[in-house]
């Protein structure tokens, strides 16, 4: 139940500071729900009709009308009526299937009980005055109104009174009309037992509210059926008791911070807050990286540069929050939804922390989770190339683990029916616990990313077309990861960014070698020539048995070699000194390399590309073409 009381904690804080008026994501008081109206019909002060118009959808004419627990939860064998506004059915008295006028009859009921206390509101009872006469539909179409009563049955239908007071003339809005139905719907609790919740007799609950659709997070429905396993317990009150306050301000709060700064997709609702309201990212929300990351005036070259950037900006951010309660900036709250079944709700993912706590877990999370990235980042109109030290985002993570198509296919699918937007969303769970409770990288993680980064031929476009753009961000998602498992495991393991000449691991060795011979082919190619080298080519091959590919490889090179000319032996210079690095028998060896040989590719070829000091002009040029964006 931590969740709910750190919802209850929000409602206190943002609703004393407003947040009941915030114009574009209102918080809904408790008692009441938000609803979007269909028609709205207008009333004279003395009752009579006046007019009636249909709602146009784009306007985002929602209603918050008052409500009841039996009313949000009703069913079609269950129909409960809203006080105050409904549909058409509930609200027309000359609307009638095949006679049968139970819906009126019981909305009629119910609002004449709430007309009838001696305090009610002369709008309400004028508007009740006008809903007895039974002529509503009729109305309408001597308006001039096109209704349909069986296509317009389930509109809801709202109003409003030109009254002479200064009070707002649409019904819901009017302070009297909420200040009424709050009195009343405290009048009508009842069943008084403990709820587990706040520790205090309140009224309990049977039937909470609906998160999404037709969704419950909290739910005690029995349906009979002799096989359906109850546990220890034979009633519902037995296992939990919520009361009327906790559920609904839970719920209600739940929901406006998922309109105000959720996160949907992949079949997950899910949003990360402060207890005083602040706005927050959810950590693994796609997109691209953040314009905060990604500063062409401060572009890190170190991981120590790198580390010192992001937690300058993440304290920053916190810092920069527009809570409500300063007070409670130091607690962060995240939770994660989804839809295990069309009427249930299940919560996958809840974590609570102090802000410094989250901060500091986030800052390990981007600083050891970290490579060198070569990105394009603006619009389309004005798309600028980024380079320097980065951490992949969790859209780019997917990609390298599953592949840029399936990656798509996934993002695309609204309906999260696909086996793809499932691995990608179990994904995201892993990689959330990975940065907000500080659990290790999967190493099935890492393993897939670098079986798919050496196969780069498989990168290519819907036409067969090779995409260097993209191998080379996987190359870098990969790297980040395999830095992260790096720190975890061992500091002396980790390999640095920057090209490291006196490391003798056999798999960097073999990478740094690859990375000469795929410049040197390059070179030879010349800028405007777009096809894939021999390094490329044979590298799935050559992870696997390295000695018998390079063998081949300084076979198919030397027809470059001389096209190159006094150039080759530049080439030629930097493999001999790599060669002399290997130990005993290393070279020799036939095992496979490790995920090393890809950091030692990297940082052999951006040194390459580096400076232009004692190397082929041509170099510049062709890292300018390996980063082509598509």
């Amino acid at each position: 139940m931590s969740w709910i009381n750190q919802l209850l904690k929000t409602y206190e804080a943002v609703s004393a500071q407003g947040a009941f008026e915030e114009a574009e994501h209102p918080l809904i008081p408790a008692g009441f729900i938000e609803k979007r109206a269909g028609i709205m019909v207008t009333l004279s002060k003395d009752g009579s009709f006046r007019e009636a118009e249909r709602l146009e959808k784009n306007k985002n004419d929602e209603v918050v009308i008052p409500t009841t627990p039996e009313a949000e939860s009703r069913t079609s064998s269950r129909l409960p009526p809203f006080p105050l506004f409904d549909s058409l059915v509930y609200l027309a008295g000359d609307f009638c299937q095949d006679g049968d006028s139970r819906l009126f009859d019981y909305y009629l009921r119910e609002l004449n009980e709430w007309a009838e206390q001696p305090d009610a509101p002369s709008a309400l009872r004028i508007y009740r005055d006008y809903i007895s006469q039974k002529t509503l539909i009729r109305d309408m179409l001597r308006f001039g109104l096109d209704i349909n009563p069986d296509k317009d049955g389930k509109q809801i239908v709202c109003f409003r009174i030109l009254m002479d007071d200064d009070d707002s003339e649409r019904l819901w809005q009017r302070r009297d009309i909420r200040e009424s139905w709050l009195k009343r719907s405290l009048a009508r609790r009842g069943n008084f037992k403990l709820c587990y919740v706040e520790g205090k007799l309140s009224p309990i609950l049977d039937s909470h509210p609906k998160l999404i659709g037709n969704g419950k997070l909290i739910s005690s429905q029995d349906t009979g059926t002799i096989f359906q396993y109850k546990g220890r317990f034979t009633e519902p009150d037995d296992a939990v008791m919520v009361g009327y306050d906790a559920s609904v301000k839970a719920h209600n709060t739940l929901l406006w911070l998922l309109s105000r700064q959720g996160y949907n997709r992949y079949g997950m609702q899910a949003v990360a807050w402060m207890t005083g309201g602040g706005r927050m990212d959810f950590p693994v929300k796609d997109g691209e990286q953040d314009d905060e990351f990604d500063n062409e005036a401060i572009v890190p070259q170190t991981f120590s540069e790198y580390g010192l950037k992001v937690r300058d900006m993440l304290s920053g951010r916190m810092r920069k929050l527009s809570g409500y309660d300063k007070k409670s900036l130091d607690e962060v709250n995240l939770i994660a939804l989804e839809a295990a079944t069309p009427g249930r709700i299940s919560v996958i993912y809840y974590q609570e922390l102090p802000g410094g706590e989250y901060v500091e877990r986030l800052t390990k999370w981007y600083k050891d989770c970290s490579w060198g990235f070569t990105r394009f980042i603006g619009d389309k109109d004005n798309r600028k190339r980024w380079q320097g030290i980065s951490t992949p985002t969790p859209y780019e993570i997917a990609c390298v683990v599953f592949g840029k198509r399936q990656a798509e296919t996934a993002r695309g699918d609204m309906r999260s029916e696909k086996s793809s937007t499932k691995a990608i969303r179990e994904l995201k769970l892993r990689l959330l616990h990975c940065m907000v409770d500080g659990a290790m990288l999967p190493e099935d993680i890492v393993s897939a990313a670098f079986h798919r980064v050496t196969a780069p031929l498989g990168f290519t476009d819907s036409n067969g077309k090779w995409q260097s753009y993209d191998w080379n961000l996987a190359l870098s998602a990969y790297c980040a990861l395999l830095h992260k498992r790096q720190t975890e495991k061992s500091k002396d393991e980790v390999i640095d960014v920057s090209l490291d000449t006196t490391n003798t691991d056999r798999s960097y060795l073999y990478g740094r070698l690859l990375a000469v011979m795929d410049a040197a082919e390059r070179s030879a190619l010349g800028k405007d020539n777009y096809r894939e080298t021999n390094a490329f080519r044979y590298m799935q091959l050559f992870q696997q048995r390295p000695f018998d590919t390079m063998k081949k490889l300084h076979t198919l090179i030397l027809p470059y070699y001389r096209k190159l000319g006094d150039m080759s032996e530049w080439y030629k210079w930097q493999i001999a000194k790599i060669m002399d690095l290997f130990n005993g028998e290393d070279y020799n060896s036939p095992l496979p390399l490790d995920g090393k040989y890809l950091q030692g590719y990297y940082c052999q070829r951006q040194a390459l590309y580096a400076k232009k000091e004692d190397k082929p002009d041509s170099l510049t040029a062709d890292n300018d073409m390996n980063n082509k964006e598509a």
